[in-house]
């Protein structure tokens, strides 16, 4: 199925910073190909569905809107790496959608190097995703940027490398 561009509202959700293709690469990336990494599963389809915009900011309402066409067109597992501080009715009922069609959505619990409350990885059907460093501990910084690190709090579901 093909994606669809929730920010400009097109058939074209080319990614503008390169962080959606980055984990769509660790997601999806073919493996035995002599180029460099495989992802975890090689033989995946996704469906790309850009909801922010080049300066990594998007609406609620893009998000809902994406998850909507996401179950609509058959995915069966959601991954959102963005997150919002405030609680949102839309994109609450949007996941609980999902949720109720057995989807999964997966999503980070952002990189604040703090226990606050991120949207939609803080609501209580979507998996939460924290972040470990190679020793399995939770990443403390990222880009050498000291106040940047995996959020933490009982909210978290799972971490990952």
């Amino acid at each position: 199925m093909s994606g669809w561009d929730f920010v400009n509202n097109d058939n074209d959700p080319s990614d503008d910073s390169g962080h959606g293709t980055n984990v769509a690469g660790i997601l999806a990336a073919n493996g035995n190909n002599n180029l460099g990494y495989a992802g975890v599963d090689w033989n995946c389809q996704l469906m790309i569905c850009k909801i922010v915009d080049d300066k990594k900011q998007g609406l609620y309402t893009m998000w809902a809107s994406a998850i909507y066409y996401a179950v609509d067109h058959g995915a069966d597992i959601i991954n959102m790496s963005v997150g919002g501080i405030p609680i949102s009715r839309v994109l609450e009922e949007a996941v609980a959608y999902a949720y109720d069609n057995g989807v999964i959505i997966v999503a980070s619990m952002m990189n604040d190097n703090k226990a606050t409350l991120y949207y939609p990885a803080a609501y209580e059907t979507t998996i939460a995703v924290g972040s470990t460093n190679p020793n399995d501990e939770r990443s403390i910084s990222f880009l050498d940027d000291a106040c940047m690190g995996s959020n933490f709090g009982d909210h978290i579901d799972v971490v990952a490398p």
